[in-house]
């Protein structure tokens, strides 16, 4: 049970049986049920008889001031700074002292444990002579490390948990590909994820992944990437498709997991080069004329339903223009300026993405 102590603050933990049964001090231990005696300025151990009497010489005691939360939440591949104040009272008139001030021979263990075991950076508990001393801890891996820090003396024994909560982002995007009935190759794509700085300076590379997928559908997938600043980056594509622009995002105990939108890399565009000549061979020099280009879709020899895709017109005393579209078979017929036609038969032509085709009419 739990009684104030002399300067009014914290509290006593009175333990009887331990001392009457065991009559032996390096069994004793002390495991708190009481939330109160684990407050923020510690708690002091005191071992008393049945009849009420200091079974120590004085009052012997062990009082800790924790920097820290016990349970805490940090990325993997950070590190976390625990400092820790060890305090004595030993009952003399003095009351709390610092550990170096005291006469009594204690040591200070580190250990660590949990699903995540991490690793200590640094650690100036560990058999320490100083009142004040830290532990430094890190962790690769996504999980939980308990770190403990106990003190022992000849007559106390004491143990503070901390528990950290190690947490990993993860990345992934599905790409996938246009295509037309006759899109040639196998599309293919490479990816890299880059950390960068806020103003999106390279920090350091992450990796790069290549997907080669007849199926026009590519998924990418990273894991355990630590909080901060990421690029997303198309760094190779098929000589077919266009590539993406680079997609930025943040990993943070807020946004753990980003999903990066369906990204659909469009085809190529095509080019169509269109003259017009005279019956004699020489480049038409007459009034204006224009051209209605109609996609045929599916159908390549144009035998099915198709649509009108553009109309130019080659201006008076020109004899060439050229027009960008897109990947597919089409059907080009040309007209007069005033709607009069056909001047001439339509022409059929098939453009894969990424091509410069030509196309001459005569009359």
């Amino acid at each position: 049970y739990n009684v104030p102590d002399e300067a009014g603050s914290g509290g006593i933990l009175k333990s009887v049986d331990l001392v009457r049964v065991t009559n032996d001090p390096s069994l004793w231990t002390l495991v708190p049920t009481d939330p109160e005696v684990l407050n923020a300025t510690g708690y002091f151990i005191q071992a008393v008889d049945a009849a009420g009497n200091v079974a120590i010489a004085s009052k012997e005691g062990f009082h800790a001031i924790i920097g820290d939360e016990p349970d805490t939440l940090q990325s993997i591949e950070t590190t976390r700074t625990i400092d820790v104040t060890l305090e004595f009272d030993d009952g003399g008139p003095e009351g709390l002292q610092f550990a170096p001030d005291v006469t009594t021979a204690y040591s200070v263990t580190v250990n660590l444990s949990g699903e995540s075991v991490g690793s200590i950076a640094n650690d100036t508990c560990t058999n320490t002579n100083s009142g004040n001393c830290s532990v430094t801890i890190t962790s690769d891996v996504p999980g939980d490390t308990i770190l403990e820090i106990r003190l022992e003396t000849a007559y106390t024994k004491a143990k503070f948990s901390f528990v950290t909560r190690w947490w990993a982002g993860t990345v992934d995007l599905n790409k996938k590909f246009e295509t037309t009935p006759y899109t040639l190759g196998t599309p293919s794509a490479s990816f890299s994820l880059n950390q960068v700085d806020q103003e999106g300076n390279l920090l350091q590379a992450v990796g790069t992944q290549d997907c080669i997928d007849g199926s026009n559908n590519c998924y990418f997938n990273w894991q355990n990437l630590p909080g901060g600043f990421y690029r997303l980056e198309e760094t190779t594509v098929d000589p077919l498709h266009e590539m993406m622009e680079p997609l930025d995002f943040v990993i943070d105990l807020a946004h753990q997991d980003f999903h990066a939108p369906t990204i659909i890399n469009p085809l190529l565009p095509t080019q169509l080069q269109i003259y017009k000549i005279d019956s004699n061979g020489f480049d038409w020099n007459g009034p204006e004329l224009a051209f209605e280009i109609f996609n045929c879709g599916a159908y390549p020899d144009c035998s099915g339903p198709k649509f009108l895709a553009k109309k130019i017109t080659i201006l008076e005393g020109q004899s060439q223009i050229s027009v960008t579209l897109s990947e597919g078979v089409f059907l080009v017929r040309e007209i007069a300026s005033n709607g009069v036609g056909p001047l001439e038969g339509d022409q059929i032509i098939l453009i894969h993405a990424g091509e410069s085709r030509s196309l001459t009419f005569t009359n």
